[in-house]
């Protein structure tokens, strides 16, 4: 399910990954959040969500590949817990359901 995220929300979960991955080095951290977000730098990420808020689904393979790829590691699940930190507010786009749709 996509969420939307905001450059607020980014701010937040890289307080959350500063936390949790205080080994890594800040500038993999962003990068490898701007990936698992699913665009390919933090700078695109960033302007991106200059414009407008943006929605995405969190890709926790991505994430822990790129650090990686940098010598670093993450324990499962350390993107979605940072996901997880902005989440009040955040607003969820999903498919409709058949019920909500009257095709049941």
């Amino acid at each position: 399910m996509k969420s939307i995220v905001s450059l607020n929300d980014i701010e937040r979960m890289k307080d959350a990954l500063r936390a949790s991955l205080p080994g890594v080095k800040s500038s993999h951290r962003v990068e490898a959040l701007a990936r698992g977000l699913g665009w390919t730098t933090n700078a695109s990420m960033r302007a991106a969500l200059a414009t407008a808020p943006a929605g995405t689904v969190p890709d926790e393979g991505a994430f822990r590949d790129y650090l990686r790829q940098h010598s670093f590691d993450a324990p499962g699940g350390t993107l979605m817990r940072a996901f997880a930190q902005p989440v009040s507010g955040r607003r969820w786009i999903s498919r409709p359901s058949s019920a909500a749709s009257g095709t049941a």
